[in-house]
């Protein structure tokens, strides 16, 4: 595929997601004017399940919390009847610029880095 194909498709891109904005832009209107027939119902309802969904999101929090502080503590995986908490010790990372000035000397070294796959973003212009 050459340069010409690939502005093709971008044009075509740029043309696609407008119309998926047009109608997703058609579906909310639609959406508010259904909405607003049962909006004090879906009021009231808020009113009377909120509280309880603090209170539970509060709750579920607190135990994650102490999950996590014990199972860092402890250093290991623990199984549940239904969940487990899995530990994973941190992540090594590289100070790259640091090891580069390192390698000026030792070249060697260049050979130990993994670089991942190459990637394409797509961005408004």
């Amino acid at each position: 595929m050459d340069d010409e194909d690939i502005v093709r498709l971008l044009n075509e891109l740029f043309h696609s997601r407008q119309r998926q904005g047009d109608i997703e832009a058609a579906y909310k209107l639609r959406y508010l004017e259904i909405v607003a027939v049962v909006q004090k119902e879906l009021e009231a309802l808020k009113d009377e399940f909120l509280p309880l969904q603090i209170t539970a999101a509060e709750r579920v929090g607190d135990i994650e919390s102490l999950i996590r502080e014990a199972v860092l503590e402890g250093a290991h995986s623990v199984k549940g009847e239904y969940l487990q908490a899995v530990y994973m010790k941190g992540k090594e990372t590289v100070d790259m610029k640091a090891l580069k000035g390192y390698a000026a000397a030792h070249p060697e070294v260049m050979g130990l880095v993994k670089v991942g796959e190459p990637s394409v973003q797509i961005r408004a212009r």
